[in-house]
């Protein structure tokens, strides 16, 4: 999954600094590959402007992944569902991580252990009930609902309250009818 794009407003509002005041930032690059830096690349290339990069020091594509969304949560105006979607994309990872630690034994104790979920709500500076809110209802969201929540005009728990009920709805219909003679009883 990409990067949470800019508005066209934001973008807008990059570009015309830009043009007033240059690319102040070095892009952040990994072996050729932008981490951090990709409006700014698109509008200098545009306008033809100059700008710098400096190379980040990284082991691997996992480590750069983590990087680059590690850095957007740390720069960006984000909603709480916006971090936790950006959270969201660590999760193999950081499952990976835990998976690699139980079999070398390194958390033979209960509170040295990797609780991804907690990990993963601490990266999107919310509270672990509500990573996990967002993580339920993410797939039963329309794009809209999805769209609505990153700008903060539709609350984690009414959007959670939503995708309960129709998850709710849907089991009810997907439960078959029983069949077999029925009587009517009428109490007069």
């Amino acid at each position: 999954k990409q990067i949470i794009p800019l508005s066209k407003d934001e973008f807008e509002l990059l570009e015309q600094n830009i043009l007033r005041d240059g690319i102040r930032e070095p892009l952040a690059v990994w072996k050729g590959t932008i981490l951090d830096g990709h409006n700014r690349y698109e509008i200098a290339k545009r306008h033809k402007l100059p700008f710098s990069t400096e190379e980040i020091e990284i082991k691997n594509l996992s480590e750069a992944r983590v990087w680059m969304i590690k850095n957007q949560l740390g720069k960006r105006n984000l909603s709480v569902f916006a971090k936790v979607e950006l959270a969201l994309e660590l999760q193999e990872i950081i499952a990976k991580q835990a998976r690699r630690n139980q079999t070398r034994g390194v958390s033979l104790k209960l509170d040295e252990g990797i609780d991804t979920g907690s990990v993963l709500a601490e990266i999107a500076s919310c509270s672990r009930a509500t990573f996990f809110k967002v993580k339920k209802c993410l797939p039963l969201l329309s794009n809209a609902e999805k769209e609505e929540l990153r700008k903060g005009e539709l609350s984690i728990n009414a959007a959670f309250n939503r995708a309960s009920v129709r998850e709710h709805e849907r089991k009810i219909k997907s439960v078959p009818f029983p069949k077999g003679k029925w009587r009517i009883l009428y109490a007069d």
